[in-house]
């Protein structure tokens, strides 16, 4: 356990908070529900999804990070049971919710003709299959991270093994950049997962006997950290750029952007987190907010697409503005649900 008014903590609920922004921003963009194609033609909303894909990465990094910190053997059997509540409950239960919502909605004409989906779920197999595969959410994140715990005795059996972990991770990256996963495969997540789990293990768990130390400690004076800060962002914004020109970029900044962000905040934003930063209401229901979002934000934006026409200006205006409120109507009902017992089973008990 660690001290929820500590840097580390702070610094997790900070990349959270901003992580779950992104992720609901990166399926605000309204274009395809207008019939309209997300590439460079529509400049602002382009640069802004390329720099949210930052979201997922980091969101896999931390997760591992997490997990394998102050992790041995000894620790596997209770954190795969506070994942079984954390992770497997709620991913089935939002699963058949939504499973549940389009099985019924699809049935209604005037509804089912707008969405242009037809007639969905027509069998139980087909049922079962978009709970467990989440056809319906965009919990295959959730997916993926539960098969991972499966394989951690592996994983940890790995990063206890610098050289090993070494190994792994470039045959990792080599294959994920050769080979062209889907963005839901798990495979396409080993290399990030790996170096999570590895900085997890290694720099910021001082309780192990092989652990080393964080960033900030290892640069002791200001200048050095200000210069490697600036090195790392300077990588940083040359890997956005490139990958915002060409898309074969975007497996090095979705690589790389996670360890450079995470010991930016060290070096950078330390005081801030620290002592300056404050937990706002929404910032505790962001696991509510992301099993959530996608739904709402395809109601907003199909309700627009009744009465806005495609613009450019209108689609940035809707792609700038549906976050917050998604966001705020999310908070709202999250505020008025978590005062019942059911809704730690949806939250993950987070």
């Amino acid at each position: 356990m660690y001290n929820k008014d500590s840097f580390f903590s702070k610094k997790l609920l900070l990349l959270n908070s901003v992580l779950t922004f992104l992720i609901v921003l990166q399926h605000s963009a309204p274009l395809g529900r207008f019939g309209l194609d997300v590439n460079i033609d529509h400049s602002f909303i382009y640069c802004c999804i390329i720099f949210s894909y930052i979201s997922v990465p980091l969101f896999f990094f931390m997760s591992a990070l997490l997990f394998y910190r102050k992790c041995e053997y000894s620790d596997l059997k209770r954190k795969l049971s506070s994942r079984v509540y954390s992770l497997l409950v709620p991913y089935l239960l939002w699963n058949t919710i939504f499973v549940l919502i389009y099985f019924v909605i699809t049935r209604i004409p005037v509804i089912s003709e707008h969405m242009r989906m037809g007639v969905v779920l027509n069998d139980p197999v087909s049922i079962i299959v978009a709970i467990l595969d989440s056809r319906f959410t965009p919990l295959w994140f959730i997916r993926d991270l539960m098969c991972f715990c499966l394989f951690s005795p592996v994983i940890l059996f790995v990063i206890k093994r610098k050289w090993l972990a070494a190994l792994v991770f470039v045959a990792s990256v080599f294959v994920t950049n050769y080979w062209d996963f889907s963005h839901q495969n798990v495979i396409t997540w080993i290399p990030i997962y790996i170096l999570g789990a590895a900085t997890g293990r290694y720099f910021t768990n001082k309780e192990s006997e092989d652990a080393g130390s964080t960033p900030r400690e290892l640069l002791k004076s200001g200048k050095s950290r200000k210069a490697v800060s600036a090195v790392l962002i300077l990588c940083f914004v040359v890997l956005y750029l490139l990958s915002v020109k060409d898309a074969y970029y975007l497996y090095w900044f979705r690589l790389l952007s996670p360890l450079i962000i995470w010991i930016c905040l060290d070096l950078l934003a330390y005081a801030f987190i620290k002592d300056r930063f404050v937990k706002r209401e929404w910032m505790g229901y962001t696991f509510f907010i992301y099993c959530t979002h996608y739904f709402v934000i395809n109601v907003i934006q199909k309700l627009l697409t009744f009465w806005v026409a495609p613009t450019e200006l209108a689609m940035n205006i809707i792609f700038i503005l549906t976050p917050f409120v998604t966001i705020a109507i999310l908070t709202l009902c999250a505020h008025f649900m978590s005062r019942y017992k059911f809704y730690n089973y949806l939250s993950g008990k987070r």
